[in-house]
């Protein structure tokens, strides 16, 4: 009789042991789904995040294209206004040597009309 209560008190302490057991184990599954629905959450709040970065960041190198698009197109007038003023220096130089032959031509034909006219042949 003694062998049966004892083999009655180790069931029950077994029996015991493997509800205690079972409930750390319900209490482990419980946590483990919580982190894995956490990690979920996170891993969508994440994506949103990386897809709101992206858009912005698209955002930011669509402006430095307009700006450097801007600048270029600045840099191409400031290029052309320094060849027009090039050209209009070249024009006036050329104005002025032209200039400057038909004073030199008038100058001369006078001065030949005025000695023609001296020797008679005008």
């Amino acid at each position: 009789m003694i062998m049966v209560d004892a083999s009655k008190h180790q069931l029950e302490l077994d029996e015991k042991k493997k509800k205690g057991l079972d409930k750390q184990l319900e209490f482990l599954l419980g946590r483990t789904e919580r982190k894995e629905g956490m990690i979920g959450i996170k891993k969508h709040s994440n994506q949103a995040l990386d897809i709101e970065s992206e858009r912005i960041w698209k955002l930011a190198q669509a402006k430095k294209v307009e700006i450097r698009a801007n600048q270029a197109t600045r840099g191409e007038k400031r290029v052309k206004l320094e060849l027009d003023e090039k050209k209009k220096k070249a024009l006036d130089k050329q104005l002025g040597f032209f200039l400057g032959q038909t004073e030199r031509n008038c100058y001369w034909q006078q001065t030949f009309r005025l000695s023609a006219a001296r020797i008679g042949h005008w």
